[in-house]
Order: structure tokens, then C-alpha cells, then sequence
């Protein structure tokens, strides 16, 4: 049975003043809501990032962040990382080192929520289930900009965290 995820709602300085459903947020379009952003990165420079699946309800076929989710109600964005990364992509950050990249915030940075962002430094490809990837790359941030400056689709905050944190 698939219980109804419930997030942390935050103020203006990433405080918690209440809780709400993933739903509601997503409905309401709330951006005063955690996530954790991840870009698994090679020894080359180059990001690992994978395409949506078609059948993904918010941006499908469009370009991805490595790694991305919502910090549920009570959670620190570490945790979350640690558990989206293991659920994601099943790799264990008990072992693996990762790095904070910064946090940014819809106010200061025009991003869609709060967000602490992470890279992984890793020269592995993943494995995906299908029903979140079709295909994945490992592109060099220009590459990435490029792409989208071409036309292909992206999530939204993607060329904004590669432009701040890679170029």
C-alpha cells in the first residue's frame, strides 16, 4: 500500500511552521517545500543525467537531475539525501562520499523549492528502473546548456543549478 507522503512546510528562512501533503503541494503549486538535488559527477567533469520516463507525471521525456526529492516531514535534507540516493539509484552515501554544493532558495535563487544541492563523485553509470528513465548521459555542463538551449526539454531548476554550480 502506497501511504501519501507528507512534507515539512517552511518560511522564507527554511524554518518549519507546519506540514502538507506531496499532493496538496504539488497541487497548490507550494514552493515553501524541501528537496535535495544530486549530480553525480566523473573524473572527466561530466554529470550523469538521466531523460524522464514518458510516462512521469511532471516533466516526462525532459532532461533530469542526477538524483531529486522531497525531505519528508521531520527529515534533514542529509537524510533525505541519503535515502532518495538509495532509492534512486541504489547507491549507499555510508560509503560513497558526497559533497554539498549549497543551497538555494525560490526567493534568492528563482527555483522551484528550497533545495540543498549535492554532487557524488562516481565514474559508474547507475542502473534505473524504466518507469523513472528511459536513457540516461554523461554530458559536460556546456553540453548540458547547450541542449537546452536548443530546444530540448528540462526540468525546470536544472539549467540553473548547472549554471551556478558547474560553469
Amino acid at each position: 500500500m502506497h501511504t501519501e507522503e507528507i512534507l515539512d512546510l517552511v518560511d522564507s528562512n527554511d524554518h518549519v511552521t507546519g506540514t502538507i501533503s506531496r499532493t496538496d503541494a504539488a497541487n497548490q503549486d507550494i514552493s515553501s517545500i524541501r528537496v535535495i538535488n544530486v549530480f553525480l559527477q566523473n573524473d572527466e567533469g561530466q554529470l550523469w543525467i538521466p531523460r524522464r520516463a514518458a510516462t512521469k507525471r511532471q516533466f516526462p521525456n525532459a532532461l533530469g537531475i542526477s538524483v531529486g526529492g522531497h525531505v519528508h516531514a521531520g527529515e534533514s535534507y542529509e537524510d533525505a539525501l541519503i535515502r532518495e540516493v538509495q532509492e534512486e539509484i541504489h547507491l549507499d552515501l555510508h560509503t560513497i562520499p558526497y559533497t554539498p554544493l549549497g543551497k538555494l532558495t525560490p526567493e534568492v535563487d528563482g527555483t522551484h523549492c528550497f533545495m540543498q544541492v549535492y554532487t557524488v563523485h562516481t565514474n559508474e553509470t547507475p542502473s534505473v528502473f524504466a518507469d523513472e528513465a528511459q536513457t540516461s548521459y554523461w554530458l559536460f555542463p556546456h553540453e548540458i546548456i547547450s541542449m537546452i538551449e536548443q530546444g530540448d526539454t528540462c526540468m525546470d531548476d536544472l539549467p540553473i543549478l548547472v549554471k551556478r554550480f558547474f560553469l
